[in-house]
């Protein structure tokens, strides 16, 4: 960060301070008590330095009320969407009364101090505009309902409706901020006195039959939390919930994120993201004592960060097509194409985002003392896209995995290097007993730094930068000053069924694809062996032109003669099994691997068998079993390109679910689908 940077960091962190130490003094003691030496005093600066921001206190009033009214009104200007005006003039009165509780001395400032704000060019556009005009906005939505006939006839007049509904919100909002701890009354809550004033006014304001408030549905979320409340021997007030989790499943290695439609990848990004570990009860529970004591949980993801620490993210799509923003020229959404049709391409979406840096546990790089005994390592891959291929880099020490995803595997798997997709977990000994004291061994990621499609590294693809997203962390042999009482891993026998081989009988059948999809819309210029040509430009009527793509991934179902049938997010349901066992066979038509996730169950991997996506009506090749390290309980498999990949999934528990790929930048970008299980929720109920 450049020193012009950090000054102008420095100085809007100072205005923050006098105007939120101005609007508490303001609030106590009224605009004209106030001096701007008082408030310097406040924050404890100098005079000059309030002046170096505000010429005087005028300036300071206009700047302070300006930025609370903008936080108000923008609250308001979003129910403009609400296209009936008496919901939207009932919403309007809640947020209010919200606004003003959360933020006491801004109602204070705004409403129960009298000030004059100076009218310039700026506050003359800012009048009468209901996206800028908290009045206006209400007056508005009062002139709509009479021009609907939705008032009494009497009531003509849109200003007095809208000042009379004001005062009425106003008066919930200032008995609340200044009677709310007042020991004499018993106050009911302030959500119950704000509908009743609201109802009182709308019931007041309508005509006959014109507002119905939203009882029904309340009553029928009351009678469920009323349900829940017996069951749970909980209850919870109004906007809160209480979520029971059963964990009523075998011992495993769970994890929990931020699960946000269209904006996972950033949150997870951001740091949304903890082990969910479940431990006890079955084999859990049987051979506790013969598995290492010293376990540790280890969360592997990659970043970038900026100069100044921060975390960078791309926010836009020049980011992945590896070219500056001025190099890429093609319309975006909602632009219209040059043919004028619309663009289909999103700016700010990257299809995939690869860090340049490792982290575990929060820490880049980091490294870890192990003695020389036995660890369990419950690794999670918690990246946005990257797959990761882990292996340690001192010849002859392997990973021993007794479990994935879902619990423990039927045997343990002798390993040299450990797959995983984002989001899959394994459960991990490594035996450090026999390495001399002072080694230093580094957990290495072989894996690309690009889109994975299987393969092997080195070979069919080059791995991660060595320097950078190649390495890990490290293991620091310290010499052991316990007892290690637990067994060398090959000696673990029958910790989960044995592996399916063959789905149940009776097992319905789902056939379900991925897909990828490049523009409809948007043609680009392309050299002669079909890649983009720098800088990209939008063409029209030649045609060398090729697609810009991808534009969108997107799960769907499979054709009678064998195509995919893409799907987007808000296309109707098509997958709403039944309690019961289902095989879903997965057909990847694109050139990358998807890691699938399904909610709701944990399934096992049957098998993969390649077949052709340019002919897929042609029968599929010879199956390969699930990979050893697939064979016990998952809730998230790696399926690659040109292979169908078969599960048997049970489902027990009706609701309705999801089920994506967790590539988060895929995910976030319709490469998810509604699932229910049982009969599908209606959106009224």
């Amino acid at each position: 960060m450049s020193s012009a940077e950090r000054r102008a960091r420095q100085k809007a962190r100072v205005r923050e301070l006098i105007l939120d130490a101005a609007r508490d003094l303001f609030a106590r003691q009224g605009f004209e008590s106030v001096t701007l030496r008082g408030i310097a005093e406040a924050i404890e600066y100098v005079p000059a330095a309030i002046y170096g921001h505000f010429r005087d206190k005028e300036e300071l009033v206009r700047a302070l009320c300006l930025r609370d009214w903008d936080q108000l009104n923008a609250e308001f200007a979003r129910l403009l969407s609400i296209a009936d005006p008496l919901e939207r003039i009932a919403v309007a009165g809640r947020v209010f009364v919200r606004f003003a509780t959360a933020n006491p001395n801004h109602f204070r400032v705004l409403f129960l101090q009298h000030q004059t704000l100076p009218e310039d060019e700026d506050m003359r556009a800012r009048k009468g505009d209901p996206a800028r005009d908290g009045y206006a906005f209400l007056r508005q939505a009062v002139a709509i309902a009479i021009e609907q006939g939705r008032l009494r006839p009497e009531l003509r007049d849109p200003d007095l409706v809208a000042q009379t509904f004001w005062a009425g919100v106003q008066g919930v909002a200032s008995v609340e901020i200044a009677f709310h701890d007042d020991p004499w009354v018993d106050f009911r809550s302030l959500e119950a006195r704000t509908e009743t004033v609201v109802d009182a006014l709308m019931r007041g304001f309508a005509a006959p039959g014109a507002w119905k408030p939203p009882r029904a549905a309340s009553a029928r979320t009351s009678a469920r939390k009323r349900k829940a409340a017996a069951r749970l021997h909980n209850s919870w007030a109004r906007g809160t919930a209480t979520f029971d989790y059963s964990n009523d499943q075998e011992a495993a290695t769970l994890w929990v994120h931020d699960h946000t439609l269209g904006l996972t990848r950033a949150n997870v990004y951001a740091g949304l993201t903890a082990f969910y570990l479940l431990r006890g009860g079955g084999t859990d529970a049987q051979i506790a004592g013969q598995l290492p004591d010293h376990e540790v949980p280890i969360v592997i993801q990659d970043r970038s960060f900026n100069a100044d620490g921060s975390l960078f993210f791309p926010g836009d799509r020049a980011f992945f097509e590896g070219v500056s923003k001025a190099d890429l020229q093609i319309p975006f959404i909602p632009q219209n194409t040059c043919d004028g049709t619309p663009s289909d391409i999103s700016p700010i979406w990257n299809p995939e985002f690869f860090g340049n840096t490792m982290m575990v546990n929060g820490n880049t790089w980091p490294f870890l003392n192990v003695e020389q005994r036995r660890y369990r390592f419950r690794f999670l891959n918690a990246c946005n896209s990257r797959t990761l291929l882990l292996k340690l880099d001192r010849s002859g020490l392997p990973f021993w995995q007794i479990g994935s995803d879902g619990g423990f595997l039927p045997e343990p798997a002798r390993l040299t290097q450990l797959l995983l997709g984002p989001a899959e977990r394994a459960d991990v000994i490594v035996d450090f007993t026999r390495v001399p004291v002072n080694t230093t061994i580094t957990l290495l990621n072989i894996g690309p730094d690009s889109p994975f499609g299987g393969g092997v590294s080195g070979v069919d693809y080059p791995p991660a930068d060595p320097s950078t997203t190649g390495a890990v962390m490290q293991f620091r042999v310290r010499t052991s000053r316990t007892q290690d009482r637990s067994v060398t891993p090959d000696r673990l026998r029958a910790l989960a069924p044995p592996p399916l081989t063959q789905p149940p009988a009776g097992a319905r059948r789902r056939r379900v694809s991925l897909n990828e999809l490049d523009s409809a819309t948007v043609n680009v210029a392309a050299n002669p062996d079909g890649t983009f040509q720098i800088p990209i430009r939008e063409v029209c009527g030649d045609p060398t032109a090729v697609p810009f793509g991808p534009s969108v991934g997107l799960l769907g179902t499979v054709n009678a003669d064998g195509t995919g049938n893409p799907l987007a997010w808000m296309d109707p349901l098509s997958e709403n099994p039944r309690i019961g066992t289902e095989v879903w066979e997965i057909r990847n038509f694109t050139a990358d691997a998807h890691p699938i996730h399904i909610h709701q169950t944990q399934f096992h991997v049957l098998d993969r068998a390649p077949f052709d996506p340019e002919n897929p009506a042609l029968p599929p090749g010879p199956a390969r079993a699930a990979e050893p390290w697939e064979t016990g309980a998952k809730d998230t498999v790696v399926a690659f390109p040109g292979e169908i990949t078969r599960l048997v999934a049970t489902f027990d528990l009706n609701g309705q679910y999801v089920w994506h790929c967790h590539i988060l930048d895929h995910e976030d970008h319709d490469m998810m689908r509604p699932m229910a299980i049982g009969r599908p929720q209606n959106p009224n109920e």
